[in-house]
């Protein structure tokens, strides 16, 4: 299985963005995932005042 760690993030989809493996037809793959706030909030940790808006997803503000 390859496995593509929340690691490599994008903010945005671009032709330049780089690789971070390839697959071919039948390979598994399991994408690990950050959440809106780049997983900065946590039952331990809601304040809203210590989140760093720059790692925020800016694809998911059109929901807000």
């Amino acid at each position: 299985m390859i496995k593509i760690s929340a690691d490599n993030f994008i903010y945005q989809m671009a032709a330049k963005n780089e690789l971070v493996a390839e697959v071919l037809s039948g390979d598994k793959v399991l994408f690990e995932t950050n959440d809106y706030f780049k997983n900065q909030l946590n039952p331990n940790n809601l304040n809203l005042d210590k989140v760093n808006w720059n790692q925020i997803n800016p694809a998911q503000l059109l929901g807000l």
